[in-house]
């Protein structure tokens, strides 16, 4: 165990809110997939990873080696291990949602867009860089960044040839939540405009969403906030979020 992930779980050892409304339909057999972002594991998502279970879904929390192979290596093993994971289920075969933080949520568009993918009913992105992020076209030069980071990290610097391969998500409902300042200037100096450290509030936004919400959360707590994880809740049961007070986008 890494002193990452130390520090993941202990950020994510605080109990989870509890949302009656938001439970999941009793009617339906529903598996919630979930992938982390860059440098982080499992444990990055545990905290919502346990709401979700909280209120009633099925989940699959796997991880991948994020600085070892490129985003296509990861969606191949994602693919590998869904698979595993439905052979072995008993029974009719579960709606499927998928929810990825920052590049997990490039894991899961590689994923889909692949032939034979298997079809999603909802798909969350929580600070995803959709056509690449700044901030990596910025250390892209960096010793450190490409020792470091790994063939991934290069994918994400936009214009990078990946974006080309990925299909429009063919989800029924697709959600963007973006993190920021709120100050319109953001955290990051690298970043134009708004942004949660990370990724920029442009960034983390798709066409074709069929909803998105702002929130005034850095990027790596996206996963294990309140108010993200309520997010969440509301989009997989009722197909839009549910924020009054903070900015949203469609």
């Amino acid at each position: 165990m890494t002193p990452v992930d130390v520090r993941d779980i202990a950020v994510s050892l605080p109990d989870v809110e509890q949302h009656a409304a938001l439970g999941a339909d009793p009617a339906r057999t529903q598996l919630v997939v979930l992938q982390h972002g860059m440098l982080r594991s499992p444990w990055s998502m545990w905290r919502l990873e346990r709401a979700l279970e909280q209120h009633g879904y099925e989940v699959m929390n796997t991880g991948y080696p994020s600085t070892g192979g490129r985003i296509e290596d990861h969606a191949a093993r994602l693919r590998q291990e869904l698979e595993s994971r439905l052979d072995a289920r008993n029974g009719p075969r579960p709606e499927l949602h998928f929810v990825g933080h920052s590049m997990g949520g490039l894991v899961i568009r590689c994923y889909l867009s692949q032939p034979g993918a298997l079809p999603a009913a909802s798909c969350v992105f929580l600070g995803t860089p959709h056509r690449g992020a700044a901030l990596s076209r910025h250390y892209a030069d960096d010793w450190a960044y490409q020792t470091f980071g790994g063939e991934a990290a290069l994918q994400l610097v936009p214009g990078h040839p990946f974006y080309d391969s990925l299909c429009a998500v063919g989800a029924r409902r697709v959600g963007c939540i973006a993190g920021a300042a709120g100050d319109g200037e953001g955290r990051s100096a690298e970043i134009p405009g708004d942004d949660d450290g990370r990724v920029g509030i442009d960034e983390a936004q798709l066409p074709e969403q069929t909803d998105g919400v702002i929130l005034p959360i850095a990027h790596g707590r996206l996963p294990i906030e309140d108010a993200s994880i309520a997010e969440v809740l509301h989009f997989l049961r009722r197909g839009k979020f549910g924020a009054s007070s903070v900015e949203r986008r469609r």
